[in-house]
């Protein structure tokens, strides 16, 4: 990974909708994503890339929250390297055009709940303990 981003001097791109789709999201929501790839990432990128929002207002933290097909223990390191990265991330919403800090939404938890174990979960609760108080858009 170093040499192909060395080799072509890549670097992160805005979508067609501008907004920032960077190397980040996409690996977040690969299946054979590790603590070592997201590692290799942010030697080459600013942690910055990891408050991006796509196209859909999804941070690289919801896209791991969503990924149901990563390993379990690469999942674990992940998510702890994002939260050291990017505490914040666990407070970010994502709904529609309302996306932020602040309104009803989705939290990295809401998605996690769904395909993620509980271990995960807990790991979110823990950086962002409001978020037992704060309902998902359906409730």
């Amino acid at each position: 990974l170093r040499e192909i981003i060395g080799r072509h001097g890549l670097t992160p791109m805005p979508n067609k909708n501008n907004l920032t789709h960077d190397f980040f999201h996409d690996a977040c929501n690969n299946k054979r994503v590790t603590e070592g790839i997201i590692q290799c990432l942010l030697e080459y990128f600013s942690a910055t890339s990891l408050r991006s929002r796509d196209a859909l207002g999804w941070m690289p933290l919801h896209y791991l929250c969503n990924n149901g097909n990563v390993e379990e223990t690469n999942a674990m390191q992940i998510l702890k390297l994002l939260l050291e990265k990017y505490p914040e991330g666990v407070r970010q919403f994502i709904h529609g055009n309302n996306n932020g800090d602040e309104g009803r939404g989705y939290l990295p938890i809401h998605i996690a709940a769904l395909s993620k174990s509980a271990e995960f979960c807990r790991v979110l609760v823990e950086a962002y303990p409001g978020s037992l108080q704060i309902t998902d858009e359906n409730d």
